[in-house]
């Protein structure tokens, strides 16, 4: 039976499955900076930063597998849910208003981590051939 691996779900075993969640994380959260863009443009809200700081983090994230890019798109997405859970009950933050879309962007941000943290204990592929090969001139 062939089987097909859920990234939000399934255990990340292989560098390949860290690459696929830390890919899929970034595009998520580009979508979600091009999603609030629109929001705030519509509204005329001052939570640019938000926008900014999803962009550029998700963009690290994507490039160079940083942790402190997974970290900060974390931070940002608990900073979302918690205003989210502000608004629910009556304060004005001027931003979140869906806890559905604030609960998912938080646990992409969690995979994202975990994704970050795995590739740094993993090898590369590039790194494993050239072991061997430095052992064997000894």
């Amino acid at each position: 039976m062939l089987e097909t691996k859920i990234a939000w779900l399934s255990k990340i075993e292989t560098r390949d499955d860290a690459l696929e969640v830390v890919k899929v994380a970034s595009y998520a959260f580009f979508f979600l900076a091009a999603l609030q863009l629109v929001l705030f443009l519509a509204v005329k809200s001052t939570a640019a930063f938000v926008v900014a700081g999803a962009l550029v983090a998700g963009g690290a994230a994507l490039r160079v597998h940083s942790r402190a890019a997974a970290g900060v798109l974390l931070a940002v997405s608990c900073v979302e849910a918690l205003a989210t859970i502000a608004k629910m009950f009556g304060a004005h933050p001027g931003m979140g208003s869906n806890i559905i879309v604030a609960g998912l962007m938080v646990w992409v941000a969690v995979r994202a981590v975990q994704a970050t943290w795995a590739l740094e204990r993993m090898p590369d592929d590039d790194d494993e051939e050239e072991v061997p090969s430095a052992a064997a001139r000894r």
